[in-house]
């Protein structure tokens, strides 16, 4: 949209189906990006303005300096202080869109985005960015557990190496399973090395929160990107906008754990370096920042139940 001859650049996600997981924001920030820059990317602009220095804004900027633009991230605040530091960093692109509100033209970007985005991620696993392969496991009280996305349809291409167990031939108190393979992204490490590539590109980077749209008119810049995530529906007066709260308990890190655990519930695990990521919440409308007492008893009986076996009957 267009304001005082300024072009900004902006998008918004929202739930979908498959419950119970984590939010794709991370999954899809350089999809994300890359949809913004196409449409945003002007060669006769060379100073492009980034909102926000969460992975959205940080892959954004990114994206912009490999085309040659001079970048300036204005953000209110910097890694570890950002909500993508608490994320859970498993690649999957679940949680961004309320299935009844879209249509297949939206459907097809979001495929698009999502193929961008795992493929640049593929570039990047390794030890130097904390981006590794990890297998999932799907857990359920039902003979068919839910996948993140059915054989045949349009997001099977990213559900790798997906296999069936037989009833007890996985440790877990759960009589059916099945797995498949991801990408999981320590992401406090993974976005100070991001971070780190920027300012080598040159990409400049200042702490400013912005309180209305008239300081975002005032910037130098007269191409800006918005990456605030959440902010914007206060900063631009999009009612629509709505938060979803994820809270997680994090366990000191186990060099066994070096896999996923799904379930249909709340209880999800994630086996990452910097530890072990329990989770889980997806409370909608809830904007509170403050961890929960009650939310993480549950989240650790409900992890708990997966590894503790059933009392054989006497």
């Amino acid at each position: 949209m267009r304001r005082s001859a300024r072009a900004i650049w902006t998008g918004r996600s929202g739930p979908s189906k498959w419950h119970g997981r984590p939010c794709g924001g991370i999954t899809l920030s350089w999809g994300t990006a890359h949809l913004a820059v196409e449409e945003g990317w002007d060669p006769n602009v060379k100073d492009d303005a980034v909102m926000g220095a969460g992975i959205v804004g940080m892959s954004t900027a990114m994206l912009l300096l490999e085309r040659g633009a001079n970048v300036t991230i204005y953000a209110k605040a910097l890694s570890p202080e950002t909500t993508s530091n608490i994320a859970g960093g498993q690649w999957w692109p679940a949680s961004v869109y309320q299935d009844s509100m879209v249509d297949d033209a939206y459907r097809a970007k979001h495929v698009a985005a999502s193929r961008f985005a795992f493929q640049r991620f593929q570039l990047l696993t390794g030890p130097e960015y904390g981006v590794t392969w990890e297998v999932n496991y799907v857990l359920s009280d039902e003979a068919k557990p839910n996948t993140p996305a059915p054989k045949g349809g349009p997001m099977h291409e990213f559900v790798v190496n997906e296999r069936d167990y037989e009833p007890g031939e996985l440790s877990f108190n759960a009589p059916f399973a099945k797995s498949f393979d991801t990408m999981m992204v320590d992401t406090p490490y993974y976005l100070r090395v991001l971070e780190r590539d920027i300012r080598l590109r040159g990409g400049k980077i200042v702490v400013q929160s912005f309180d209305d749209v008239a300081q975002v008119a005032a910037l130098p810049e007269t191409v800006v990107f918005n990456c605030t995530g959440l902010s914007a529906g206060a900063l631009f007066g999009d009612t629509v906008i709505t938060p979803a709260r994820g809270q997680q308990v994090i366990l000191q890190p186990q060099a066994e754990i070096d896999y996923n655990i799904i379930t249909g519930s709340h209880a999800y695990m994630f086996g990452r370096r910097d530890g072990v990521a329990l989770g889980g919440t997806f409370q909608k409308g809830n904007r509170s920042l403050e961890p929960s007492a009650e939310d993480a008893a549950m989240i650790l009986a409900e992890n708990r139940a997966l590894f503790e076996r059933p009392r054989l009957e006497i």
